[in-house]
């Protein structure tokens, strides 16, 4: 059964792609257009209103998606900041502490002492090289894992700043719709009150009179096209009809010189 559906689309989407390219498909496309614009005119303006007023109100439902998430950046942006200035504080300590050793080892090897004693702790200076080694070590890759967070913490930060923005013009956008809705229902007010003062209608819907006027247009160029084809007949018979003539023409010219060039009277016509 599944097979039939599929083959049946299949057919109905080559179908339609065949019929697309052709004067039926566009004959179908200017029937599908008229729809579409007959079923607009049947909206009222106070139905199309009331559904731009709903379109406003998902817009602003939707919106509240994006608040939270410019709410969590603020959120997680504090956070990462209060970590990096956290490990920048430990950054600072684990310098002081490898260039403590690191320096005890130099002084170490240029008095030629092989124990040494850093922070009240005596040590060898093969056990102080490890040390201020490992220190160094430890410090070099916190710095640069800092240096990481700070550029994540940036493009968070960028990323934060376009967000707020696009929230604030959201918020700004959506006033400035809803006022224009409601000057259009004002407007709406005074045409229905200007309405009942004249018995009739404020507005009138001249689309019937734009719709009987393009379509005298067409047919008025359709004319034009079958009398420029007539035109083109006829120019083309008499030109054949001319030339029959100006041969004749020719023939009766050439007796007549000829025969008064010999002393003859000139043939009558």
């Amino acid at each position: 059964m599944c097979k039939k559906l599929v083959i049946a689309g299949v057919a109905i989407l080559a179908g339609l792609a065949l019929v697309s390219g052709t004067k039926i498909g566009s004959h179908l496309r200017l029937k599908w257009k008229k729809a579409s614009a007959w079923a607009e005119r049947q909206v009222t303006p106070e139905t199309e209103i009331q559904r731009l007023r709903m379109e406003i109100d998902r817009l602003e439902k939707q919106d509240a998606v994006y608040l939270h998430k410019v709410a969590e950046q603020r959120v997680e942006l504090r956070e990462r900041e209060t970590k990096v200035k956290e490990e920048r504080e430990r950054l600072t300590k684990l310098q002081q502490t490898w260039t403590e050793w690191h320096q005890a080892v130099n002084e170490a090897k240029k008095s030629n002492r092989s124990v040494i004693v850093v922070k009240g702790q005596e040590t060898t200076l093969q056990v102080a090289e490890e040390t201020a080694l490992r220190h160094f070590r430890h410090y070099r890759d916190l710095d640069n894992n800092i240096k990481k967070q700070e550029e994540g913490n940036e493009k968070l930060r960028v990323a934060l700043s376009h967000n707020e923005k696009k929230h604030l013009e959201a918020k700004t956008t959506r006033l400035n719709m809803r006022t224009q809705l409601q000057d259009l229902e004002n407007l709406l007010v005074e045409l229905k009150e200007q309405e009942q003062l004249n018995g009739k209608s404020a507005v009138l819907d001249d689309s019937g009179y734009a719709k009987v006027q393009a379509d005298i247009a067409a047919l008025r160029r359709r004319l034009a096209i079958e009398k420029e084809k007539q035109a083109l007949l006829t120019s083309d018979k008499d030109s054949g009809e001319r030339a029959e003539e100006e041969k004749a023409r020719k023939q009766k010219d050439q007796a007549e010189m000829d025969a008064l060039i010999n002393g003859n009277a000139p043939p009558k016509n």
